[in-house]
């Protein structure tokens, strides 16, 4: 069952041995780690520069570079796979669709762009809205990779729909998860932590640890350059 970013990207190449990898919104790193351990050439690009700072630290095998995703500091036809993973939403609702349109320049015929991106539902989603409302602007990150689809730019060779599930100790650590992905959120985080701790309340599911457990749903595209 494929069930995660990383049974995604092998679904389309099982060996990563090699593969040059480009993480799009790579944040601290997370991701390119685990592609770097599978044997992937990894390089991120992240247009916060704390987060490309903890990339480097977390995976000094790969390379990190401080850019935004609709101008990218590389060759045409660089990588054979270029992936955003919940990334493609912070981009700008106006420079999505030149981000994608970049991807296609920089990525290798037949290689593969996968965007995964999480959907305005679930609990995870019902405790971030407090903090920032997210409903419009993934719905614009799904209109243009169908967009990007339906003008001939990429091939659909993939649609996956899949959970997610997140478990935290608290609503501290809730919220440092949160903020971590934009920093920008941390007022908002501040002056709003009563609500989310109802909302976290009313939509989270306790473990037997007392742990707090979210599901965010998310849909991957698997397009073909």
């Amino acid at each position: 069952m494929i069930d995660s970013p990383l049974k995604i990207v092998k679904s389309v190449i099982p060996d990563l041995t090699g593969c040059r990898i480009l993480d799009v919104g790579c944040g601290d790193g997370r991701f390119a780690k685990l592609l770097a351990q599978d044997g992937a050439e990894v390089v991120g690009v992240d247009p916060h520069l704390e987060a490309v700072r903890q990339a480097r630290i977390s995976v000094p095998e790969s390379q990190f570079i401080e850019s935004g995703a609709q101008s990218l500091p590389f060759e045409n036809s660089s990588f054979n796979i270029i992936v955003f993973i919940n990334a493609l939403h912070h981009v700008p609702v106006a420079m999505m669709l030149d981000a994608l349109r970049e991807s296609t320049r920089v990525l290798e015929n037949n290689g593969f762009l996968i965007v995964v991106e999480p959907l305005a539902e679930g609990s995870f989603f019902e405790a971030l809205r407090p903090v920032e409302d997210e409903t419009e602007i993934r719905l614009h990150a799904q209109n243009a990779v169908e967009e990007t689809i339906r003008a001939g730019v990429f091939q659909l060779k993939d649609l996956i729909t899949f959970t997610r599930r997140e478990v935290f100790d608290d609503v501290d650590q809730f919220l440092q998860r949160v903020v971590a992905v934009d920093p920008a959120r941390q007022a908002a985080a501040d002056q709003r932590r009563d609500d989310v701790i109802a909302a976290l309340d009313r939509f989270s599911i306790r473990t037997a640890d007392s742990q707090i457990a979210l599901d965010q749903p998310l849909k991957a595209h698997v397009l073909k350059k």
